[in-house]
């Protein structure tokens, strides 16, 4: 595809659209802004194209070879769901980049102008900072954010009574926890996504999404896939001895490079994965099998996460975003000790030059269809349904 012309901001500062994956250097550029994430990332744009044939057009402000401004875009073309520009599919949050608030004003505006040359119907962001206040927004969420900069006791001590209680049975009932970024780990992961998206009632993703993640993310070092194994032998409730308690920083959690011969044959009860860039972490997935999940495997899972990064130094691991009615699930991630904050997608309809609003589509008809669907027409659904979303 070929990219727009250059455009004009206020100053005749000039900006370009460039293509994250035709810049060897990008990431380079994008760690220097203290705030960026993962989905500002190269290997995030390469997940997005090569799992969904979308086109990056990232709009970006650069002088003297220091990145000033970028508002990612991803051009979504849909029989189904029509032509537009998104920042970005299938990303809780992706806040702009920039050196001063009035920036992503101007940003927006160049963006909505090229989207008209490029004969979308609407440009549409995810932000998750306060500031931002471009008239109504389309759909709100809750974001949860958990701050890794505090010592180790204290975000434990920061957990609610009842996680603390969950994380301590797992470990005396012998839940091993293994990190992993190889290709089996994320396949022995999606078995237990598909368990989990037909519970919900939703499609899951084709794994060739999740193979992308780890082709251009796990594989560079950028996050990790979580799985809890009950021990051979053990049952819930067994007093064994944990091999890792909760106050050695995650750091004989066992992170392989073999995750077939780490699990010796076993299926993972609970996992999660998690991607990193930079000083900041994502939870993105969590998956378990609740007929084999006798114990709060996945909890032990995301505290050893937790132990890790706060090891390794980063400073922050954010827990996604919260359907403003999923109560339970926003009670659950306070429990984390998380801040909250709300997230403000931002959809401009560019034939009317009007903001408009969304249904949150979280709950409907369609969990009861994707719930009682042989998994096996879920998962070709949802090979065909993803590529028109975001």
């Amino acid at each position: 595809m070929q990219l727009p012309p250059p455009a004009l901001g206020s100053g005749a500062a000039e900006y370009h659209w460039v293509n994250p994956g035709d810049k060897p250097d990008w990431d380079k550029l994008v760690l220097r802004h203290d705030t960026c994430s993962v989905f500002h990332s190269r290997g995030w744009a390469q997940v997005l194209c090569s799992s969904y044939q979308h086109n990056p057009l990232y709009l970006v402000r650069l002088k003297e070879d220091q990145l000033q401004a970028v508002l990612p875009i991803m051009e979504i073309s849909s029989s189904l769901t029509g032509k537009r520009g998104v920042s970005l599919p299938f990303t809780d949050s992706c806040d702009p980049l920039f050196s001063a608030k009035s920036d992503f004003a101007e940003m927006f505006q160049l963006g909505a102008s090229a989207g008209r040359n490029l004969g979308w119907r609407s440009l549409e962001t995810k932000v998750g900072s306060e500031w931002a206040g471009l008239d109504q927004p389309a759909l709100e969420f809750f974001g949860h954010s958990i701050d890794l900069k505090q010592p180790e006791d204290r975000l434990f001590a920061g957990l609610s009574s009842t996680l603390r209680n969950e994380i301590r049975k797992a470990e005396r009932s012998s839940v091993e926890v293994i990190f992993a970024s190889d290709l089996e780990g994320i396949k022995l992961y999606y078995a237990l996504h598909c368990l989990t998206r037909r519970r919900h009632g939703l499609p899951p993703q084709p794994i060739s999404f999740f193979e992308n993640i780890q082709t251009y993310l796990l594989s560079k070092g950028a996050g990790f896939v979580a799985l809890a194994f009950l021990q051979n032998g053990a049952v819930a409730g067994d007093k064994a001895k944990a091999s890792t308690s909760s106050t050695q920083s995650g750091r004989t959690t066992q992170f392989c490079n073999d995750s077939g011969a780490a699990s010796k044959g076993r299926t993972p009860i609970a996992g999660a994965v998690f991607l990193d860039f930079g000083k900041h972490a994502v939870y993105k997935f969590s998956a378990s099998d609740e007929s084999r999940n006798q114990v709060p495997a996945g909890k032990l899972a995301l505290w050893r996460a937790i132990q890790w990064y706060k090891w390794r130094g980063l400073e922050s691991l954010d827990l996604g975003r919260t359907s403003l009615e999923n109560t339970g699930l926003r009670r659950y991630k306070l429990s984390w000790g998380a801040a909250e904050r709300r997230i403000r997608n931002l959809k401009y309809h560019l034939r009317s030059g009007k903001f408009v609003t969304k249904e949150d589509k979280v709950y409907g008809w369609y969990n009861r269809f994707f719930g009682l669907c042989p998994p096996a027409a879920s998962r070709t659904l949802g090979r065909f349904l993803y590529r028109h979303l975001d």
